[in-house]
């Protein structure tokens, strides 16, 4: 990326090393020709970028520029999917099941009605692809010997949300990192979309959201300029950030946060705020399709990836994909009942017609293996099953379970575990449990 002419002459060369080698090892961890050695934003007219996965081409929005910034256009949806869902018995199949993808919505790792184990969830490995990993160890062993400059050192971030990342919060989308028309984050992987220029912090659904998530100062500074006032649930053309604001950290460092639920801004331009204080509360309002908080950092005028340049006091670890929520229900569940976070039955009669369980993913890839099982009360095995995944999509849901064979299910505690698989290795898993009398 570009730098202010203020760096010195030394730290300038060395920043223009550490791109220039970066850039290259992206481009043979991607299979591509070399980006370009200045990483330049890109400033494109329209609001919905597309980036284009394996199999698959998935839209998303674009946040302005500026809270004022009017760039109006239509986003490309990306098709539905239909994978068929697996109830056991009988034999035939029982229905479809959608699990689209785009841009949708996670539930925080908060209670899956019915306990959910998440001390038993399994740590997220890094893909174990050449692309990614391969990538990603290259350029940490690259910027161990290429110190960023000084003033970049002087500004920390702390992160916008009080939450725990793989437990009740997720990283959904980074900055995009490909210089081209294509959309790759940090690391090489596809946690991105073209042209965009912050980080998603995400909540998995609206049930988690609606109980109220504070939005958090991540550095000290003086709030430059707010919005809020757009209602929620709403999208004024040219406001893609909704409601939020915009902070000066000095030194020509910024952040702009965006997607504050209507009236819960509580800094006027002018204040000054500390790391950690309170600015607001999340909400749906702008160009959003999920729970979230996005936070874009510039020096001057330019796009800056936190990740790369090393601006995180405690830094995130890097998830290529994962787990946002998992539950129990007596039927296959519609996809916008997981997204509100109303999908999860708190327990279920002995004489449910079936027992089915769900899992949300963000990040599937293709080639993935979603593994479904439940245990009963005796500890005998009732359904496993393992669904692969087709096309690559930022979300998606799987499902399946079996239809009740006799006259009633034993009663008692029944677990469910949800995995995700990547190239062999379990990446994400959740336990959860229903009570069934």
């Amino acid at each position: 990326m570009t730098r202010p002419d203020t760096y010195a002459p030394a730290a300038a060369m060395r920043r223009g090393l550490f791109v220039r080698a970066v850039g290259a090892l992206r481009a043979i961890a991607c299979r591509t020709a070399p980006p370009s050695p200045t990483l330049t934003e890109r400033a494109r007219p329209d609001d919905a970028m597309c980036f284009a996965g394996p199999s698959a081409r998935v839209a998303y929005p674009r946040e302005s520029a500026a809270l004022s910034h009017l760039d109006p256009s239509s986003a490309q949806e990306q098709p539905p999917d239909w994978p068929l869902a697996r109830l056991h018995p009988p034999l035939r199949p029982v229905s479809e099941t959608r699990a689209q993808g785009d841009d949708a919505r996670p539930r925080p790792r908060a209670p899956v009605h019915g306990t959910p184990t998440r001390g038993n969830r399994i740590v997220r490995d890094l893909r174990a692809t050449t692309s990614t990993a391969g990538w990603r160890v290259a350029a940490i062993a690259l910027a161990a010997f290429v110190a960023p400059p000084a003033a970049a050192q002087e500004f920390r971030l702390a992160l916008p949300l009080d939450c725990t990342l793989g437990e009740t919060c997720d990283i959904q989308q980074y900055v995009d990192a490909d210089p081209g028309p294509g959309a790759r984050d940090y690391t090489g992987g596809f946690l991105a979309y073209d042209g965009h220029q912050g980080t998603d912090f995400r909540v998995p659904d609206l049930e988690a959201m609606a109980a109220g998530i504070p939005i958090l100062a991540p550095a000290p500074g003086t709030v430059a300029g707010i919005r809020n006032s757009v209602p929620d649930g709403t999208f004024p053309e040219g406001q893609d950030c909704g409601n939020g604001l915009r902070i000066d950290h000095g030194g020509g460092w910024s952040t702009q946060l965006c997607h504050f639920a209507q009236g819960s801004v509580t800094v006027t331009p002018g204040d000054r705020v500390e790391t950690g204080d309170v600015l607001g509360r999340m909400g749906m309002t702008g160009r959003t399709q999920f729970p979230h908080v996005h936070i874009t950092v510039r020096r001057g005028d330019t796009v800056v990836d936190p990740f790369v340049e090393g601006l995180w006091s405690d830094p995130p670890d890097y998830a290529p994909g994962g787990l946002l929520s998992a539950g129990f229900s007596d039927a296959i569940p519609e996809f916008a009942a997981i997204r509100a976070g109303t999908a999860d039955a708190a327990e279920l009669p002995v004489d449910a017609p079936a027992l089915v369980l769900w899992g949300q993913v963000f990040g599937g890839q293709t080639g993935d293996v979603v593994r479904l099982s439940i245990t009963g009360p005796d500890g005998r095995d009732v359904f496993a099953t393992e669904q692969v995944l087709e096309r690559t999509q930022a979300l998606l849901f799987r499902a399946g379970g079996r239809r009740l064979r006799e006259a009633r299910w034993r009663g008692g505690d029944y677990v469910g575990r949800v995995e995700l698989d990547r190239d062999g290795t379990v990446i994400d898993a959740i336990e959860t449990r229903i009570a069934l009398r």
